[in-house]
């Protein structure tokens, strides 16, 4: 396994944890990242900012890697579920994910999943 593609897997197990610290800690200070369900957000501690709002309304949040690719120019491609629990009820997100990553952070990042889904579910 590349060094990349390990990298974006721990980076997707670390939400298992609910440590953003940890979590953000794979990002750079300028990370771009878009969510089709969001307008794109630019930085680490907005991104955090973000997460904090989002993953505190959730009991818990989950991003299993169902298959993992890396191009020949370094960017990490992902299949996975997000699965998001609130209010005692659970779903799973299929999302296709790329990542673009400098010096080992990750600093591009898009996620492109069924919107309708998500919306319905997080509102």
């Amino acid at each position: 396994m590349s060094a990349n593609t390990d990298i974006i897997r721990r980076f997707c197990e670390s939400f298992a944890s609910g440590d953003l610290d940890v979590t953000c800690s794979f990002m750079t200070d300028e990370c771009y990242w878009d969510d089709v369900v969001a307008e794109p957000i630019l930085g680490r501690d907005a991104i955090r900012s973000a997460f904090g709002a989002f993953l505190g309304t959730l009991e818990r949040f989950e991003l299993l890697v169902q298959h993992i690719a890396e191009t020949p120019d370094g960017a990490v491609l992902t299949e996975r579920i997000d699965r998001i629990s609130k209010n005692g009820e659970q779903t799973d997100l299929w999302v296709m994910g790329t990542f673009e990553l400098e010096d080992g952070k990750i600093a591009r990042w898009r996620d492109y999943s069924d919107c309708k889904v998500a919306a319905a579910f997080v509102e």
